[in-house]
């Protein structure tokens, strides 16, 4: 396993030719020695070499009249294949090229990967220049579905080694397996990370590495079956990196990995599960599983808003949303058309205006078709009558009262509380409140014997938290979700106006709460 920084790409020459005096076949480099970055270039030219076999046959063996077709169709892989693994144009020699390519393990993983697939496509080509799209980018890519720009976050991923191994054999490749784990925050051209090499005779057992990036004081740590290395801690020399920017993190590999997790050969945890080792004191899990709840819906499209992210510090809370589409849409951006549309946002409270960060969109298969992260300069100031609206206030809310919500769910043990109508009966999680500055926040549940209509569903359960203010007892409703009657969500509303309490009794045990009796 070797640690790796870049620190801003240098200019990439895109050319047609491959380099001469390489040779095809298993690379000569073996043991540790495969893990070094002279290994690495050797493993790369023969791929370009190999490659650049591939391309004189093929253009060979065409007829006169499909040449320059399959001449686009090459200079269309290339341009897909600079998109995929974030390569510039330049203006260097081959040589040069290579030289740096292998100052970031994650474009060389991602340049082999791209290039021994085009070289088994052209060999299976027909006559005719056409060539079919051979993967999805998510095949080979395992990405978190958010970033982080604050706070200290763990994921681990876990490798059989051996069965990885006996894979590769099967599919015919002798090359080593590459793997790159770690976090890339596009926007300042940087990412930092771990190179993981399985050699074709490899019979090791599961080994599992643990990554944890604190972006608050720009250090990141490195584990390998449990033990930290380089000390593990602030105290004892971290990896030092940029902080100040979102960073993605994510695990890419020369073979498709995603066969690997359903094979049950590879396992990448950004939290959704219990991790195998502990992470070091203090970080949380990168995530936890987005929890979409409908949030709204017009003539063929579904909105989501995952609400478990104001769980977390408000502060730093990131906003995420879903659409979701009856048929396939163009993204706008020239890219697949898609299915679904998930959105990450930055929200201005003193304007109440979203400004979208980073899109992806996904395809009608599931597959990730696109990830975009720049500033989109695409900003909505959304109306406070709808779902998107009574969210941002939420936010802007919880942010300036410095309150952070409880847990949402059915779970919990309930206190009954006096109903204000007969088929309704209200139940406080009692063990759940919070006072701060004078802000009292408890979490509600009312059930109904009437089922209510929710997206065409019957609910008859709706959790809500409330914020009431300990001066005079005003109630803020700050997010309510619906549940139907297998406890799954169902909808989620935000941010009612603010109101007395209906009932005195109640009334009375919420001052007494705030009270502290």
């Amino acid at each position: 396993m070797v640690f790796s920084a870049k620190l801003g790409r240098q200019l990439i020459l895109v050319v047609l030719a491959g380099l001469s005096g390489f040779t095809h076949g298993s690379p000569s480099c073996t043991g540790e020695q495969a893990d070094t970055t002279a290994c690495l270039r050797q493993e790369l030219g023969e791929a370009d070499a190999a490659l650049n076999a591939a391309w004189k046959a093929r253009q060979a063996s065409a007829h006169p009249a499909l040449k320059s077709q399959l001449l686009s169709n090459q200079q269309a892989w290339i341009k897909e294949r600079n998109t995929r693994c974030q390569l510039p144009t330049g203006t260097d020699s081959r040589a040069d090229w290579l030289d740096r390519l292998v100052t970031s393990d994650r474009m060389s993983i991602c340049v082999l990967r791209e290039t021994r697939l085009r070289t088994t496509e052209l060999g299976q080509m027909g006559k005719t220049a056409g060539a079919p799209r051979y993967s999805s980018l998510s095949d080979f890519l395992k990405i978190a579905p958010l970033s982080r720009s604050a706070g200290k976050w763990f994921f681990e991923v876990s490798l059989d080694r051996g069965a990885i191994a006996r894979w590769q054999n099967e599919v015919g490749g002798k090359w080593p397996t590459r793997f790159w784990v770690g976090c890339a925050a596009p926007k300042i051209d940087y990412d930092i990370g771990v190179k993981i090499t399985v050699l074709p005779d490899d019979t090791g057992g599961v080994e599992t590495v643990g990554f944890a990036i604190d972006l608050d004081q720009g250090v990141a740590h490195f584990q390998q079956n449990g033990n930290w290395l380089r000390g593990g801690s602030s105290r004892n020399d971290p990896h030092k990196i940029r902080s100040g920017a979102a960073y993605v993190c994510a695990v890419e590999a020369v073979l498709n990995i995603q066969t690997l997790i359903d094979r049950k050969l590879a396992t990448v945890n950004f939290g959704e599960s219990p991790f195998r080792y502990a992470p070091l004191a203090g970080f949380l899990p990168l995530h936890t599983g987005f929890q979409w709840v409908q949030g709204g819906e017009t003539a063929d499209r579904r909105v989501y808003f995952d609400y478990r992210q104001l769980q977390e510090n408000p502060a730093t809370a990131t906003i995420f949303t879903k659409e979701e589409f009856a048929t396939p849409r163009d993204s706008g951006e020239g890219l697949a058309p898609n299915t679904a549309r998930i959105a990450q946002l930055d929200l201005d409270c003193t304007t109440e205006q979203f400004t979208e960060r980073a899109l992806t969109l996904v395809a009608k298969d599931g597959n990730r078709v696109a990830m975009l992260f720049e500033d989109r300069g695409l900003d909505h100031r959304p109306g406070m009558d709808t779902v998107g609206g009574r969210f941002a206030r939420t936010l802007c809310f919880l942010r300036k009262h410095r309150i952070t919500l409880p847990s949402i769910d059915v779970q919990d043990s309930w206190e009954e509380m006096q109903s204000p109508v007969s088929n309704l009966r209200i139940f406080e999680a009692k063990g759940r409140r919070q006072l701060i500055d004078g802000m009292l926040v408890a979490k509600l549940m009312n059930e109904t014997d009437a089922p209510v209509n929710i997206h065409g569903r019957p609910s008859r359960a709706l959790v809500a938290v409330s914020a009431y203010d300990c001066k005079d007892l005003t109630s803020t409703p700050l997010v309510r979700v619906r549940y139907d009657e297998r406890r799954v969500p169902l909808g989620i509303d935000f941010f009612g106006e603010q109101g007395v309490m209906r009932l005195e009794k109640n009334r009375q045990r919420m001052a007494n709460a705030c009270a502290g009796k």
